[in-house]
Formats: structure tokens, C-alpha cells, sequence
């Protein structure tokens, strides 16, 4: 009867403070991947806590662990769990992470950390809290609470801190692909220069200038040819065009037997009703000319 009770206790308390968003992930602080030191709240004498140094300076000898005793279990250990957290957080700033916790029991014996000053004390914290309250099997308030759950204080410690080992094995492992990346990279630089170095503008510096020579006179020629040709075009069509004027110049119409005759005005003469009698006239021929005085006129006839 009496632990149906402290179960009946645990759910209302667990209901209350999930209705107000305390155990919300979001609310979940990061643990440091670092920490340089850790305090745990915890007693000083039980089993937790030598399990937890053990563990934390077998992985890490280079984290300062502090030590912060309190009472696990009785009328009193709520009340010095919460306020160990607190006192922490005004007064060690220094602090990285905060493990509360204790060994294994049963439930009257892990109730403190079923109570509600100690989950808000954990909810309160700044720095990251984890809590490792019993075995695997057992669940307390604090653990919903906590920024992190453990399920054994080894676990805890597990959790807390890196294993240097593994550390360096990672390290290692970086930098060999490091120093393979380098090396590829370096070699491939290399060869590129050994590429380059053999290129002809390196093995001879005027290769470059006669290339660009050759390519000028190249230039130069075509340039020439298409300017020859061109001028051949136009000297075709220019001849072309000077036969057609040719032949259809006036004076080789009078080279065939015709002339043209022109008044004293200079106005060429279309018709005899152009003129009148005694009017000189010039009169061109194929080759030269003569003036005339007009002392007959005959009319068209014919209409021409």
C-alpha cells in the first residue's frame, strides 16, 4: 500500500510539471563536448561517486572533478540536492556539467530525487545537468527534468566526458587523411609543374614571339590575297561598267557617220523648227567640228 502511494505521488507530480513545460526538449540545455570540470552532488561515501571519478579520470585525467556531498535519501536530501545545485551554479561559475545522482535502491530510498525542489532546481540550472539515479530499470522526476538522463552513475560519467584515447585515436585518424590529402595534393601540384616545365614557351622563351610572328605573317597574308582579290573585282566590274558607258557614248554614235548640231546657246538642236534662217550654227562630227550658217530649212515630215 505503501509504495502505491509514492507511485500515485510520482505520476501527479509528473503530470503537473509536464503540463507546464518542464520537461519540454526544448528547454534541454547541450552538454559541453569538452568540460574542463565537472561537480557531482552526490554522497561522499556511497558507490556512485567512486564509480564516477574512477570512470571520468580512466577516460580523461585533464577534467578537475569537484566533489559536492549531500545526503541521497531521508527527510533532509531533497532539500540538499536542490540546494547543492543552486550553490553551484551562484558560486562555481567555473563549472561545465553537474551530475546528481546515486547507486541503486529502492524507491523510498531514490524519493528524493522524485521531489519537486529538486526538479526545479535542476530546471533552474544554467550550467547542464545529468542525472544518473539507480539502475538502468529505475526512472526518477529528476531524470525528465535533467538536460541529460543516465542510467547509472558510470554512465553519467561516461556521458559527461570524451575518452581521451579515442580522442587521440580520432586525431590520429584525422591527421593521417590530412597528411594523405596533402601529399596527393602536393603531388599532384608537381606534376603539374613538371607539365608546365616542359612546355615550349618554358624550354624556349621565343617560341612564344616566332608563334605569334608566324601568325602575323599568316594574317598579313591572307589579308593580301583578299585584298588583291577584291581590288580584281572591282577592277572587273570597273571595266565592265566603263565598256557599257563606252558604248553608250554620243561620240561613238557620231563615229558612225553621225554629228550633232547646236545653236549659238549651245543648246543642242532636236528638230529644224529648233533654228531659223541665217542662224549659225556648230555642227560636231566624229572628228572635229565646223559652224554653219542655216540658209535652208526643211519641215519634218512624218511626224519625225
Amino acid at each position: 500500500a505503501g509504495r502505491g502511494d509514492l507511485a500515485a505521488a510520482f505520476e501527479k507530480l509528473k503530470a503537473k510539471l509536464e503540463k507546464e513545460g518542464i520537461f519540454d526538449p526544448a528547454h534541454k540545455k547541450a552538454l559541453p563536448f569538452f568540460p574542463q570540470k565537472v561537480a557531482v552532488v552526490t554522497s561522499p561515501t556511497g558507490a556512485a561517486v567512486r564509480d564516477i571519478v574512477k570512470i571520468i579520470t580512466g577516460r580523461n585525467d585533464c577534467v578537475d572533478i569537484v566533489i559536492y556531498p549531500v545526503l541521497v535519501q531521508g527527510p533532509y536530501a531533497a532539500e540538499e540536492i536542490a540546494h547543492a545545485i543552486k550553490d553551484i551554479n551562484e558560486n562555481h561559475s567555473d563549472v561545465d556539467i553537474i551530475i546528481t545522482g546515486r547507486g541503486g535502491g529502492s524507491m523510498e530510498e531514490l524519493w528524493a530525487f522524485n521531489d519537486e525542489r529538486v526538479a526545479r532546481a535542476i530546471y533552474d540550472s544554467d550550467i547542464p545537468v545529468i542525472s544518473a539515479v539507480g539502475h538502468e530499470p529505475d526512472v526518477a522526476i529528476s531524470d525528465f527534468v535533467a538536460d541529460r538522463r543516465a542510467s547509472t552513475p558510470s554512465n553519467a560519467a561516461e556521458i559527461a566526458v570524451p575518452d581521451q584515447v579515442e580522442l587521440r585515436r580520432q586525431l590520429s585518424d584525422l591527421a593521417e587523411r590530412m597528411t594523405g590529402s596533402e601529399t596527393s595534393r602536393l603531388q599532384a601540384l608537381r606534376e603539374r609543374v613538371d607539365a608546365l616545365g616542359r612546355k615550349r614557351v618554358l624550354t624556349d622563351q621565343l617560341a612564344y614571339v616566332q608563334d605569334k610572328r608566324m601568325e602575323l605573317l599568316h594574317l598579313q597574308q591572307r589579308l593580301g590575297d583578299l585584298a588583291n582579290a577584291e581590288i580584281a573585282r572591282k577592277q572587273k566590274a570597273f571595266t565592265a561598267l566603263a565598256a557599257s558607258l563606252d558604248a553608250m557614248s554620243p561620240l561613238k554614235v557620231l563615229g558612225r557617220g553621225y554629228a550633232v548640231a547646236r545653236n549659238e546657246a549651245g543648246q543642242v538642236l532636236k528638230s529644224s523648227g529648233e533654228t531659223h534662217i541665217g542662224e549659225r550654227i556648230h555642227v560636231t562630227l566624229g572628228s572635229g567640228g565646223l559652224t554653219a550658217v542655216v540658209d535652208h530649212i526643211e519641215e519634218a515630215r512624218n511626224g519625225g
